[in-house]
């Protein structure tokens, strides 16, 4: 976006911070990491707001920092439904993961004509947008990295002790596109409750974005079949270090997703 070795302009970054979704959390580090850079951050926190910059001190550095003095040269936007509208800064970047393939027509125009660069986080995303039409040299790969500073063995382990055994671990909405069903299914053919194992499953977004959508009652119904093996549903938000904990207390992840444009 701009020529190397020129100091970027401010950056406004939209999209929610404040919150426990992986939008948010992708926001969040991917602004921290391009300011330890020397970006100059703005965040832009849309949405409500589940807790304070307070809760972390980096995250408070990045929004004390922020400041509002002069003209954005640049908007970065991440937020779901997408947002077209015009950006108050001279070039808007748009981070938008798609998990079925071709992208909707009514996106078309925009993302070709709004639009200066489109960052995806996997080369089918990307091979995605470029099928339905979006020019190449407009779609980049930003992969969504990995903190490792924070998610490494021997952090501390969470306490859960209804979980007892060799843990497996689901963590994302309970939706058909996420496989939850073809776990739950897999998971009650190679088990029974003779077996010391238990299923965690880390529900996210039932009463946001896939409001309607959750397999609770399959969760529940599954909980219910004789002999079963455990499983144990966790629906209440975490925070980032209770995540930490319940990743560090399991033992093995499971992704059974049909499509996912993240995979966090």
């Amino acid at each position: 976006m701009t020529s190397r070795g020129t100091a970027p302009g401010p950056i406004e970054w939209q999209g929610a911070f404040l919150a426990y979704h992986s939008l948010a959390l992708v926001n969040r580090e991917l602004a921290l990491a391009l300011r330890r850079r020397g970006a100059l951050i703005r965040p832009r926190h849309l949405g409500s707001c589940e807790f304070t910059p307070q809760s972390g001190e980096h995250l408070a550095d990045l929004f004390n920092a922020a400041g509002d003095e002069g003209p954005a040269d640049l908007v970065i936007r991440h937020a779901w439904p997408p947002d077209f509208s015009a950006p108050n800064a001279p070039r808007m970047v748009m981070i938008q993961p798609w998990e079925y393939g071709s992208l909707p027509a009514a996106w078309l125009a925009p993302m070709r004509h709004a639009v200066d660069r489109i960052w995806v986080p996997s080369t089918w995303v990307r091979d995605g947008y470029v099928e339905s039409g979006v020019p190449a040299e407009s779609v980049k790969v930003v992969p969504n990295g990995v903190n490792t500073a924070r998610y490494r063995p021997g952090q501390h382990r969470a306490e859960i002790p209804e979980a007892p055994g060799f843990r497996f671990l689901f963590v994302g909405g309970t939706i058909a596109r996420k496989g939850i069903d073809i776990l739950i299914k897999a998971f009650l053919a190679a088990f029974t409750s003779a077996d010391d194992v238990t299923l965690v499953i880390k529900d996210f977004g039932a009463q946001s974005f896939y409001k309607g959508q959750d397999a609770a009652g399959l969760i529940a119904q599954a909980q219910q079949v004789p002999n079963a093996p455990r499983i144990v549903h966790i629906t209440r938000d975490l925070s980032e270090e209770e995540m930490i904990g319940l990743y560090a207390a399991c033992d093995c992840l499971v992704h059974p997703y049909r499509g996912e444009g993240y995979g966090l």
